[in-house]
């Protein structure tokens, strides 16, 4: 990691950061070198996060969030899995008593970022099980999705890349191309 105006590394190591954003493809090192890229939120409008799990939502896009709440703009957070195999085979936690305090930290972080436990549904997917294309219940959880962005109308969707490593991440979008193939508005995504 770079840090500081010596553009040396944390073991003290120098690097020519212009070597180094030539490595990046171009419209990466474009945005990098040039500093953050400004988001007007209200060309996002009513906004749908989904969330493969409870905490994705803030690690993902909480600062965005919280800008289109400032804004003054509609947002609803879908999170897919129950977030129950973060610490598998925990005595103290187990799977329903840390469903209900991933739940509860969720809906903490969100009211920090100006969004009310209103705005949010919980569609308790398995966790590391949420069903991709052709798995069983892929169907029925794309059809609960479906019911969320029709209720909602979202003007944009915020969802994980299709290729994340992670099989949830995939999942959640694979389901969200499923919905949207049935829905009254297409949103962006």
């Amino acid at each position: 990691m770079i840090s500081g105006p010596d553009n040396k590394t944390s073991t003290g190591t120098s690097v020519d950061k212009k070597n180094l954003l030539g490595t990046l493809p171009p419209l990466l090192a474009n945005a990098l070198g040039s500093g953050p890229v400004p988001l007007d939120v209200h060309t996002l409008g009513r906004t749908l996060v989904l969330a493969p799990h409870p905490d994705d939502e803030s690690l993902g896009c909480g600062g965005t969030l919280a800008l289109l709440r400032r804004a003054g703009l509609a947002v609803h957070v879908v999170f897919v899995s129950d977030g129950t195999l973060s610490h598998p085979n925990s005595a103290t936690y187990p799977a329903a008593r840390l469903r209900d305090l991933r739940e509860a930290e969720a809906l903490e972080a969100l009211r920090e970022l100006g969004v009310s436990e209103w705005e949010t549904t919980f569609l308790r997917l398995p966790d590391r099980h949420v069903p991709g294309v052709g798995l069983p219940g892929f169907a029925e959880a794309a059809s609960r999705l479906l019911v969320v962005l029709n209720a909602f109308a979202p003007t944009s969707v915020l969802v994980p890349f299709e290729r994340d490593p992670h099989p949830d991440h995939r999942a959640a979008y694979q389901l969200l191309q499923e919905a949207l193939a049935k829905v009254a508005t297409l949103p962006r995504t």
